[in-house]
């Protein structure tokens, strides 16, 4: 789902294990609320997401490994967190949970030219895609509201709400009481409203392949 976060900040800012990524904690929400959006069976609609992620950094980022070469070399990093920061002088640098520089893409164009080993500065050539903004952190206050489409039969399609929780070792586990799948009627345009304590979301198109919406409004 290509979508982009907006997220509120809600609390201090805290330091990272001494090194120069700092974090907040934010809650972020994917997609944007009355922005339309797209999802496939399976998929989230809807994610309402509390945790600590870094601060002024709005993206992950995620290695397109399109050769043998690059996938031998930096396949590692794709099972991991990376994040894209623009710095003051224009340049992109790709970091990593502990905040020390990994990738650099002097134009911002998408393809790292720059890579960092031990201290070392490498050319390489490495393309890259933005993808929501990950978290660093999560603490026992963590939680995650999340939307699920499950498809349609007929003239209804089954969406599933799911609830998770953090606990002391930085895992966030579901709450299974609080799962729900629950169907809804299109009319004969083959829309909807889905409501949910308190979520409203405008179905304007569902097949049993995607569904197309608008989140209208959160969770209460």
């Amino acid at each position: 789902m290509k979508n982009i976060f907006s997220g509120i900040v809600f609390l201090a800012i805290l330091g990272f294990s001494g090194c120069s990524m700092k974090l907040e904690q934010k809650l972020v929400r994917v997609p944007e609320i009355s922005k339309f959006a797209t999802a496939e069976i399976g998929q989230s609609m809807y994610e309402k997401y509390s945790a600590f992620y870094p601060v002024d950094i709005n993206n992950s980022v995620e290695l397109i490994l399109d050769n043998d070469e690059n996938r031998k070399k930096f396949s590692k990093y794709n099972s991991h967190t990376l994040y894209l920061k623009k710095t003051d002088n224009g340049e992109c640098v790709g970091i990593g949970k502990n905040g020390f520089k990994i990738f650099t893409d002097k134009t911002c164009s998408k393809t790292f030219s720059n890579c960092y080993s031990n201290k070392l500065r490498l050319n390489c050539k490495v393309p890259y895609k933005l993808v929501t903004l990950k978290p660093v952190k999560i603490t026992q206050q963590s939680f995650k509201y999340e939307v699920l489409y499950q498809g349609r039969t007929s003239d209804k399609i089954n969406i599933s709400f799911r609830e998770f929780v953090g606990d002391k070792l930085g895992n966030l586990l579901i709450r299974s009481d609080f799962t729900q799948n629950i169907e809804y009627k299109l009319d004969k345009n083959g829309e909807a409203l889905i409501g949910f304590k308190g979520l409203r979301i405008k179905v304007l198109k569902a097949t049993n392949f995607d569904i197309e919406y608008k989140v209208l409004k959160d969770f209460q």
